[in-house]
């Protein structure tokens, strides 16, 4: 099952969008990617982004996340998926999650969550 449209997935690695949507089934909750594949130059502007980011080569996706219950489920149905690296952004206040980063860049550690 595809739960992606072509243009939020454009540019990324087949398999991080097969694990994105084997995730989405298990969680049973839409997954909004709210940034995906970027050029070098798009994310050297963001603040916090780092210049070997998974998100230049295709590898990595912020996720957007609804509210706790929904982060709950996400991360259980991406480690489900086979996702070995986290990222959880949280508000300003930090009472919230506001997305969840995952990719699948062998190159970086794994089984780490920052």
């Amino acid at each position: 099952m595809n739960y992606f449209k072509p243009e939020e997935v454009d540019g990324l690695m087949p398999e991080l969008v097969d694990k994105l949507n084997s995730a989405r089934h298990v969680a049973g909750i839409p997954f909004i990617i709210t940034s995906g594949k970027r050029s070098p130059e798009s994310n050297s502007v963001l603040k916090g982004a780092v210049a070997d980011s998974s998100h230049i080569s295709g590898t990595g996706v912020d996720l957007h996340v609804g509210n706790n219950h929904d982060f709950y489920l996400m991360l259980f149905a991406l480690r489900q998926a086979g996702f070995r690296r986290f990222g959880v952004y949280l508000n300003a206040d930090c009472s919230d999650v506001i997305h969840i980063h995952v990719d699948i860049d062998t190159e970086k550690p794994q089984d780490t969550i920052w």
